[in-house]
């Protein structure tokens, strides 16, 4: 099965989980009912296998490996609102590590990551706004979940080509907290 096969199978199986679940606005709080009727188990699927979908669209042949996954919950409505963390978020995120070479041929990391973000915003991604300047934010109206891609600069003493990394978010939810029985279990899963 040819890659651009496989992105298309991976962008198809990702689109239809994410259209099974409930929508809400791309925020980091909870919108509709419909969003505060989603559990952190229904947003942590699609949230994982939209990550996998955006990292496999970095080429093949420049990838050196992957690095850094996360996948964890975490808080999303400030402390003052939520001191006992009950609303959580899904967050998965990957570092893609480009591969070094010291002749002119060496990626750029720019357009690896700039490349990356038009392919998302010629699918109806929009820029949003970000907590930095370094950080592109990616929303869509049809779905709960929201991307944040940034770049790692190449570092020739260490002989690094540099990275993209790619963080997915996914609706912010009501729990029984970050000590109860379903959220331990999600974190352990992984």
């Amino acid at each position: 099965m040819s890659r651009s096969t496989r992105s298309r199978l991976a962008l198809a199986l990702a689109a239809a989980v994410l259209a099974v679940v409930p929508l809400s606005a791309c925020s980091s709080t909870p919108t509709t009912s419909a969003a505060t009727a989603l559990t952190l188990a229904q947003v942590k699927s699609p949230v994982q296998l939209l990550r996998n979908e955006v990292a496999g669209r970095i080429p093949a042949d420049i990838i050196d490996s992957t690095v850094q996954p996360t996948d964890e919950s975490s808080p999303c409505k400030p402390s003052a609102e939520d001191p006992d963390e009950f609303y959580r978020t899904w967050t998965s995120g990957v570092l893609v590590l480009v591969t070094f070479d010291a002749a002119p041929t060496t990626p750029d990391i720019d357009k690896v990551r700039d490349d990356l973000i038009q392919s998302l915003v010629d699918q109806g991604w929009e820029k949003g706004d970000s907590a930095s300047e370094k950080v592109t934010h990616l929303q869509k109206a049809t779905t709960f979940a929201t991307i944040d891609i940034y770049d790692q600069a190449p570092d020739k003493i260490q002989k690094l080509g540099g990275g993209v990394q790619v963080n997915v978010n996914g609706a912010c939810v009501k729990t029984a907290g970050p000590d109860s029985t379903e959220v331990r279990t999600l974190e352990k899963v992984g």
